[in-house]
């Protein structure tokens, strides 16, 4: 009868797991060994937002300027406008299906010129992975509550690397067309995506720079972090997603000028408790979360109570 009531007792506990986590993909809760190539791309926690709103604001470039930027596409943070900061992005809601990521993200917006017509393009997805960066997954901090980013050159004329900005083709199944740093010709039925990589490694006092970037640097996967910037981060990686409509697109082209221009903002105010959380329980476990939401946590986790820093 214990071994009956036992049995019972673990069946519901797995069941209870499975609802939590909701429906994942073969690849995720997997942990990985630091000795997998796979490492630092594979274990992470992806957040799935929505373009909200557009507007000629940047709150990093140009914050209390409202009109002054190019036109941006705004994710996430639903409030998200040039007077923005960390303690009213705290205060207001998110389109993310992880309601504890307030944070904003944004893009330039994208036209696509075909037989002389130019028409926006919008996204239909957002995806923003959480990567380790790294073969050292334990090693990775926390990112700092209203840390700023501007990753990529919005004002580049000759081609970014591709492994900071670009372009790719992709289905369900993953990249068709590597990412390369112009829109490339996608087949029948994929989607366009660009993406802009993040750099990971913080000078561990300043939340933002004159530049934007001065506070950040890049590291290999397989090295530390450079002195001046010694705090490892997730590396985040940003990225839109385009359908593809029939006939294809024009001649693609960015408010902030040309294809080559794609980049991206980053703005944080993920509750502190849940950045901790999800660092915690998926990169210095070395776990691939795959997509995390309210209902999609690591199997026999519990999600801590959100909450945002308060200010003036």
């Amino acid at each position: 009868m214990r071994r009956r009531v036992a049995a019972i007792a673990a069946a519901i506990a797995v069941a209870v797991a499975v609802l939590t986590a909701g429906p994942a993909s073969a690849a995720s809760w997997v942990k990985y060994s630091p000795s997998n190539p796979d490492y630092p791309a594979k274990v992470d926690f992806v957040a799935k937002c929505f373009i909200d709103h557009s507007l000629q604001d940047d709150p990093i470039v140009f914050p209390g300027q409202p009109g002054v930027s190019h036109l941006h596409d705004f994710g996430g943070n639903k409030s998200t406008n040039a007077f923005s900061t960390e303690f009213t992005l705290g205060a207001n809601p998110t389109n993310c299906t992880m309601t504890h990521d307030r944070a904003a993200y944004w893009v330039p917006a994208v036209f696509s010129t075909k037989n002389g017509v130019t028409t926006r393009v919008t996204s239909f997805e957002s995806r923003h992975y959480y990567r380790a960066g790294t073969t050292n997954g334990p090693g990775v901090g926390y990112i700092p509550y209203g840390l700023r980013i501007v990753a990529g050159d919005g004002h580049a004329t000759v081609p970014q690397p591709s492994n900071v900005s670009g372009w790719q083709c992709r289905d369900d199944t993953g990249n068709t067309v590597p990412k390369q740093s112009t829109p490339p010709v996608c087949p029948a039925g994929d989607f366009l995506e660009g993406s802009v990589v993040f750099p990971n490694c913080w000078d561990g006092v300043n939340l933002d720079s004159a530049d934007h970037k001065s506070h950040m640097s890049y590291a290999k996967p397989t090295a530390v972090c450079d002195a001046a910037h010694p705090v490892r981060l997730p590396q985040l990686t940003s990225a839109e997603r385009y359908s593809i409509p029939a006939g294809g697109y024009g001649a693609i082209t960015l408010s902030s000028g040309s294809n080559m221009t794609l980049h991206a903002d980053f703005f944080n105010a993920w509750a502190p408790a849940t950045m901790k959380f999800f660092v915690d329980k998926c990169i210095r476990a070395s776990i691939a979360c795959e997509d995390v939401s309210d209902r999609r946590i690591p199997p026999g986790t519990t999600l801590p109570a959100p909450s945002w820093p308060t200010g003036p």
